[in-house]
């Protein structure tokens, strides 16, 4: 009996551009790549925590159901503020490249977590691709659709995008995955202070001159200390009060790619 197939299809040459895709479709299998883990405190180490100097108080720890949680508080302020989850950077290797993550055959990246606390869908996955020319930060919303359940969110690599205000053709560089040198996720929260317009400005600066002007009289000046304690006071408490909550519990993140998907 003559055996059409040896150890792979046939494909012929005219196809090999998508010889990969085919055998996927021939095999009928599709492939995935578990890329992070956190079942133990060896698979945390992996991971480092960082954040704004306002908002460092975050904390990674182990589970007792194996996952890892990232848990904090962020502070309103008067520019944004953020806490980040990142995995550490890739050892050495020859002629002092850094290793890289190639996830050049694969289309998604997915990740299971849950989210609770008022941040809860402020997440974003964070993937830093690093080559030759330069390095460049592509960000994707982490959507969870509810608060404190268990989902597992589906990111294709091609819809990652640089952040606002990269203008340019840079811009509109569309993400190699085959050169990942970290991924990172993080949480933020946007400033405190909006912008003023130019007529609120006006009648702030107005405003300010004519209380400076009534300053100057000596029975104002014992009115104005007492008011300006209990103000203090009173923002002392709203700052406490305005703390947000994060947490994102993480169970794994994986690299697949799907063989009915062709767009």
């Amino acid at each position: 009996m003559i055996k059409i197939f040896k150890s792979e299809p046939f494909i012929p040459r005219l196809w090999y551009p998508f010889k990969k895709e085919l055998e996927r479709i021939f095999t009928q299998q599709d492939s995935q790549r578990l890329l992070f883990t956190f079942k133990t405190e060896k698979d945390l180490e992996l991971w480092r925590i960082g954040s704004d100097d306002v908002s460092a108080n975050g904390q990674w720890c182990l589970t007792n159901e194996n996952t890892g949680l990232f848990v904090g508080k962020l502070k309103p302020n008067s520019h944004p503020c953020w806490a980040i989850l990142k995995t550490r950077e890739y050892p050495m290797k020859l002629f002092h490249v850094r290793s890289k993550l190639d996830l050049e055959d694969f289309k998604f990246i997915q990740i299971r977590a849950k989210s609770t606390g008022s941040l809860y869908s402020n997440w974003k996955m964070n993937l830093k691709t690093s080559d030759f020319h330069a390095n460049h930060v592509y960000s994707h919303p982490l959507n969870f659709s509810k608060q404190g359940e268990w989902e597992i969110l589906e990111m294709r690599f091609r819809h990652f995008k640089l952040p606002q205000g990269v203008d340019g053709p840079v811009s509109r560089l569309e993400m190699n995955n085959s050169v990942i040198a970290s991924v990172a996720l993080s949480v933020s929260i946007p400033s405190s202070v909006s912008p003023e317009s130019p007529n609120t400005a006006e009648s702030r600066s107005t405003a300010e001159s004519r209380s400076t002007a009534e300053s100057t009289t000596a029975e104002s000046t014992t009115a104005e200390s007492t008011a300006a304690e209990s103000q203090k006071d009173e923002n002392s408490l709203k700052d406490e009060n305005s703390l947000k909550d994060y947490s994102l519990e993480i169970d794994w993140i994986r690299a697949v790619h799907k063989i009915n998907t062709y767009h």
